[in-house]
């Protein structure tokens, strides 16, 4: 999945993209990347695991090591763990979204494409078995 979004907190106003990789281990877990960009000198770089729930629905949660900032002397800048938990979705064929929390940014939204890494469809049944 490649998704991009939004941080809409006021302290951040960020770009967050993010790239995940579902349902590799046993079809229902996976791993993730996010990325923020914003206000000053903000960013962030999360590394986390997803879990697929059923074919539509997923959680997923990371850690990212927070980094000092210029702009912002009221957050943790000393380097604590930020921590990142959200949910996502796969409404219709090839879209996704999701929608993430954080205590130190606040909730975050994304959307994007889902792309299979394998075919789905039942071999029985293409024209190239027959």
């Amino acid at each position: 999945m490649l998704t991009a979004g939004y941080v809409p907190d006021s302290d951040f106003k960020a770009f967050k993209g993010m790239i995940m990789v579902n349902n590799i281990i046993k079809k229902r877990i996976g791993a993730y990347y996010s990325f923020e960009n914003g206000k000053g000198s903000y960013s962030e770089n999360i590394l986390g695991a997803t879990f697929g729930i059923n074919t539509y629905l997923f959680v997923y949660a990371g850690l990212g090591l927070e980094k000092k900032s210029d702009y912002d002397d009221a957050r943790y800048n000393d380097g604590d763990l930020r921590k990142e938990a959200g949910v996502g979705f796969t409404p219709y064929k090839f879209t996704t979204a999701t929608i993430g929390w954080s205590k130190g940014v606040g909730f975050t939204f994304t959307a994007g494409i889902n792309i299979p890494l394998w075919d789905k469809r039942d071999k029985r049944y293409t024209a190239y078995n027959f």
